[in-house]
């Protein structure tokens, strides 16, 4: 191997190893604030290692996908959502969620081991150092993105976790398709911006009518309603 690729591989794990950490971070955290910004940070992982997919593969889609990823959810994303909440849902200390953290910490350990077993699987079906890195690193995410998405109870921070889904499925997409289509990704971007902005007002018309974005509550204050 060369000394290129050693270093890039090794940039490359470095930088799987952050996105996956982010995604066990958002499991954790419990204050909307920092889920937003974990959120970020695991963006701007998915872009670095888009354009380490580029200096090794070369195409300039990588670069344009990176700088798209990086505008729409770790710039602009944050940007919309604080401009059309309160800013008392920021300010809010604790998120609400159905497991406590322990037993939420524990079971994205369990799914982490199990993609990394079934990624032992996929050795031999022709994808080099990185791509397996990628592939790996993106379903353990991915999995965990799904317990994330599960366990919370607010509009918020489920349209949240259902973005570091996404964030997850790029990293395997990148893995399996190195260089990909920017068409593709310009409309999967506007289609979830629109999805971003759809879903924020919802929660903010919640948020106005019963002071809360919990689902929970509010399908048991409309239960109640005569």
């Amino acid at each position: 191997m060369s000394v290129h690729g050693s270093s890039s591989n090794s940039l490359n794990s470095l930088i799987g190893s952050l996105f996956l950490l982010s995604s066990f971070a958002m499991l954790a955290t419990r204050q909307i604030q920092s889920y937003l910004r974990i959120f970020a940070i695991q963006t701007v992982c998915l872009a670095s290692s888009a354009v380490i997919s580029w200096i090794d593969y070369g195409g300039i889609d990588l670069l344009i996908f990176a700088g798209i990823t990086l505008l729409s959810k770790a710039i602009l994303l944050p940007i919309i959502l604080k401009r059309l909440m309160p800013d008392k849902v920021f300010q809010k200390r604790e998120i609400n969620q159905s497991l406590p953290i322990p037993l939420a910490l524990i079971s994205g350990i369990l799914l982490t081991l199990i993609a990394s077993a079934s990624m032992l699987r996929l050795v031999d079906v022709g994808l080099n150092a990185k791509e397996h890195i990628d592939l790996a690193f993106g379903m353990a995410s991915f999995l965990i993105g799904l317990l994330t998405l599960v366990n919370r109870k607010e509009t918020l921070p489920q349209l949240i976790a259902l973005l570091a889904l996404e964030n997850s499925v790029q990293l395997v997409g990148i893995a399996i398709a190195p260089i990909p289509s920017v068409f593709v990704e310009l409309g999967t971007t506007f289609d979830v911006m629109v999805l971003a902005v759809t879903v924020t007002l919802v929660a903010q018309i919640m948020y106005h009518e019963h002071d809360s974005t919990d689902i929970s509550e509010i399908d048991v204050l409309t239960r109640e309603t005569p």
